[in-house]
């Protein structure tokens, strides 16, 4: 796939979706705040799919990694942890589109020349696409403990009780 700014290669079409096991590797960007994709917000680690040859595994997401596991290395005990959940991948498409239609499923390093919404990318240096997940940390009350009561089982029998009978005195009536 060419850049239509450059024509130069920009990236790879991800094909469809296999069920293989894949990893790679990035660096981290500054943690960002999404506010506006539907059913996702908050905090989110995110990366650039920056290719360089002499880094052949470097990764972005792509079809079916959703919900998948981002782990880092911490450097004080040299062990991988859990940090994320993959989430969402940035996306272009050839040619303004407002309706989000005709995006290219691809992971693509210069996006130069390309368009997110009706605004073509432009620039003098590649712009890469970025994968976001889902900060761990930051969702820690929900991890650690259920955001909502959940009721004991014998509280939970005698509401489903209860409901039945309301239910069968409705249906008397």
């Amino acid at each position: 796939m060419n850049s239509p700014a450059t024509n130069q290669p920009a990236g790879w079409d991800w094909g469809g979706a296999n069920g293989a096991v894949t990893w790679g590797t990035g660096t981290f960007d500054p943690v960002i705040q999404i506010q506006n994709a539907p059913g996702f917000g908050g905090d989110m680690l995110n990366w650039s799919f920056n290719f360089d040859p002499g880094k052949p595994d470097t990764g972005i997401l792509s079809d079916g990694d959703s919900g998948g596991p981002v782990f880092v290395l911490n450097p004080k005990n040299n062990q991988y942890q859990l940090a994320g959940i993959n989430s969402l991948v940035d996306l272009v498409s050839q040619s303004p589109d407002p309706n989000g239609m005709a995006m290219l499923n691809a992971a693509i390093y210069d996006a130069r020349g390309f368009y997110s919404g009706n605004n073509q990318i432009t620039g003098d240096s590649p712009v890469p696409l970025s994968s976001y997940a889902s900060r761990i940390s930051s969702s820690m009350f929900f991890v650690n403990g259920s955001p909502a009561p959940v009721p004991e089982p014998s509280i939970a029998g005698f509401l489903v009780i209860a409901g039945c009978s309301v239910l069968v005195r409705n249906r008397r009536a």
